[in-house]
């Protein structure tokens, strides 16, 4: 069963996030410096909401599914200070991290944060392991190819 739900997020993510032109841009080595500063930017305000939501969701199911409890604790701990690696990327490149991090992030990196939060603390916090399986399995198949083209 669970390898069925693995092959449906994988064929999800061929359809809807690697047709994403900013893939066939990185590909053909387009990405400037300017994208990777946004795309910097953009993560270090997802991460730093992580931990916070993981918690949430671990202190929610606590009662019902201790397993998945301890998982989002865990997760929680493995995720807590990531947002620090943005910031140590900004400084490497010569730039100002506060001027940079100021502000709230865009509009799909909000709705991604408010959505996680609102699955941990009201709706359904399983969902937050699609959330989780999508971006990890992201940086996992597309972090070496990324950091050699930038």
């Amino acid at each position: 069963m669970i390898s069925e739900i693995i092959n449906d997020l994988k064929a999800h993510r061929r359809s809807y996030i690697d047709c994403n032109p900013i893939f066939a841009s990185l590909a053909g080595g387009q990405i400037t410096r300017f994208h990777y500063l946004a795309y910097l930017r953009e993560t270090y305000h997802l991460i730093k909401h992580t931990p916070k939501y993981l918690n949430i969701a671990a202190d929610r199911v606590a009662q019902s599914d201790e397993r998945l409890s301890d998982y989002f604790h865990q997760f929680s701990l493995q995720e807590t200070g990531h947002e620090l690696l943005c910031i140590k990327d900004l400084n490497a490149l010569g730039e100002n991290p506060e001027k940079i991090l100021s502000g709230d992030p865009n509009p799909g990196v909000w709705g991604m944060v408010t959505q996680c939060y609102f699955w941990a603390s009201h709706g359904n916090p399983v969902a937050l392991l699609g959330e989780a399986f999508a971006t990890e399995e992201l940086g996992f198949t597309n972090g070496k190819d990324v950091a050699t083209l930038l």
